[in-house]
């Protein structure tokens, strides 16, 4: 019995039997769209495979796993298919298709295999199924909550193309068209590994941008347009990959970037420039010393005081020594501390105490310019102890399985915290499940555009300008990514640093503030990550002398990226 069925039946039609990717291709096709003829092999195929790798991936890891699926004796047996998969010629490309293609978040995930004989199909599809059992794809599945059995992973069969030139383009509500492009294949563009150039046509075909540099000619653009917006009235598709095999164009797939341009945007949004706050810089410098790494409820009510502090050289981010005492003998040491130097403040400077965190997250000039004149003595090493004794609880808490990790305690309520705290001391025998789970880390927080001006004012200005490709503004630690050393427990609220754009980076958005490449482009399937989930970035920086550590500030829609060296930050 046949087990693949053409991308012109009606099965290929139904994504749960077809994956999204093969379904929309198909739906294409059907309305006149230029789209490989294909075989697909169903979901259901792949079902003793997904069984087997996720029975081996609880006892012996992912990476056998992955091999037990690669190496699977039987499915599939393809020996009914070979006629109709020796007419689709030779060479093949075998692609993964699955429920999850529709969602951004799963961009370039899934293996697809190129140069493949016909003889060699069943292994690519192995492989395929496989991929659900990456690192990369597992990542993903962790963070967005799902099974490795809900991927629904079926397969797409076509001609391998030879393409003169390739890319992405987007369809613009207004009519207009976006392209992105390269010379050749546009796997690389996709990928991450080449930036390609851009052009845009607009709705009454007018062409600008760099053609020649993809290899485009403005026949094929204007036709790449129409199918961008004919994508998107009939398919409701804005995201269109294609390709151009000798002078023909080609829809390799469709996809909607649901996640638009869209980024958090607080009402009553604060200045945006060094000269709005004036001497406030000097007060907003002192807030980027304390806040950069801490931000949550908690970080507001005990931190906020020190901006007004005088730190002297002390540095603030070594604790003095490893705090002794229970949690709930630590947190009162904390609020008591906070509570002197809040009191002094009212005293001394005539401030509102309760009132300083909203005041400076909305920028106010006349409170900045009287924060900057402000230097409370003698406040470093009392700001070391408090520092020290929050981590130290988050450290008991995070043991005790009250948090999930230690710096989630910046982001809890002083009454959760003691009631937590209470709790692992003993005093009611375990960790309590009658109070709320700990709160999650805001993807934005109203800190962002205050600590945005600090770093701009004080940061090597003019770092780089590079292409913004998810708008918004991020502000975090630098944490530079290699190949092969991807760790998730050091990302949290980081910008992350990355050579290439690469796909397998995709787990670590999640957790990242910002996003900076130094080389690709927006089309790379990284890029559209990030924009589903709201994470800044920009591609195209080249951060020679940024560290680890040091802070960077990230514009997505200017693309411009500033730091300050690690070494500056107390």
């Amino acid at each position: 019995m046949a087990i693949t069925f053409s991308l012109d039946h009606v099965a290929a039609r139904d994504p749960s039997r077809a994956g999204r990717k093969a379904a929309a291709l198909a739906e294409a096709r059907r309305r006149g769209f230029p789209v490989l003829a294909g075989q697909v092999i169903p979901s259901g195929a792949a079902a003793a495979a997904m069984d087997l790798g996720g029975r081996i991936l609880l006892t012996d890891g992912p990476g056998k796993a992955r091999m037990a699926v690669a190496r699977l004796a039987k499915a599939p047996d393809l020996a009914e298919d070979l006629g109709a998969l020796r007419a689709l010629g030779e060479p093949l490309v075998v692609r993964s298709s699955t429920l999850l293609d529709n969602d951004p978040n799963w961009s370039g995930a899934f293996s697809s295999c190129g140069d493949v004989r016909v003889d060699e199909v069943e292994t690519a599809v192995r492989g395929c199924w496989a991929s659900v059992f990456a690192p990369d794809s597992l990542g993903r599945l962790e963070r967005t909550g799902r099974s490795h059995a809900g991927v629904g992973m079926a397969v797409l069969i076509q001609p391998q193309l030879m393409p003169s030139c390739g890319g992405w383009s987007r369809a613009g509500r207004d009519g207009s068209v976006t392209i992105v492009g390269t010379p050749g294949a546009p796997a690389p563009l996709l990928a991450g590994a080449v930036g390609g150039v851009r052009a845009s046509v607009g709705p009454d075909g007018t062409i600008a941008g760099d053609l020649d540099g993809m290899a485009l000619n403005e026949v094929a653009a204007r036709c790449l347009a129409d199918l961008a917006r004919r994508a998107w009235d009939e398919l409701g598709m804005d995201r269109l990959e294609w390709a151009v095999d000798g002078g023909t164009l080609w829809v390799l797939q469709l996809s909607r970037l649901d996640a638009d341009d869209r980024t958090p945007v607080q009402a009553g949004s604060p200045p945006t420039t060094v000269d709005a706050v004036g001497d406030g810089v000097v007060a907003l410098s002192r807030l980027l010393d304390v806040l950069v790494d801490r931000r949550g409820p908690l970080a507001e009510e005990v931190l906020i005081p020190w901006v007004c502090a005088d730190l002297g050289e002390a540095p603030v981010v070594a604790p003095l020594r490893v705090a002794g005492g229970d949690p709930e003998t630590l947190l009162v040491d904390v609020m008591e501390r906070a509570r002197s130097l809040r009191d002094r403040l009212g005293r001394d400077l005539g401030l509102d105490p309760e009132r300083i965190a909203e005041w400076l997250a909305a920028l106010d000039p006349d409170l900045t310019r009287r924060l900057a004149a402000a230097a409370l003595p003698h406040a470093a090493e009392t700001l070391q102890r408090v520092l020290t004794n929050v981590e130290a609880v988050g450290a008991q808490l995070t043991k005790a399985g009250a948090l999930a990790f230690p710096a989630q305690v910046w982001w809890q309520t002083r009454d959760w915290l003691v009631q937590a705290a209470r709790t692992v001391s003993g005093e009611r025998g375990g960790v309590a499940q009658d109070f709320l789970p700990p709160a999650a880390e805001r993807a934005f927080d109203r800190w962002t555009e205050a600590l945005f001006i600090a770093v701009t004012a004080r940061g090597v200005a003019g770092t780089g300008t590079g292409t913004g490709c998810v708008p918004g503004r991020a502000v975090g630690r630098a944490f530079r990514v290699r190949p092969g050393e991807i760790e998730l427990a050091h990302v949290r609220g980081r910008i992350l640093v990355v050579h290439q754009p690469l796909t397998q980076y995709a787990p670590l958005l999640w957790k990242a503030a910002g996003l900076v490449s130094e080389t690709g482009g927006q089309a790379a399937h990284l890029c559209e990550v990030a924009r589903s989930l709201h994470v800044p970035a920009v591609v195209g920086v080249h951060l020679s002398g940024v560290l680890d550590g040091s802070v960077i500030a990230l514009d997505g829609a200017t693309g411009e990226v500033w730091h300050v060296p690690a070494v500056e930050i107390r």
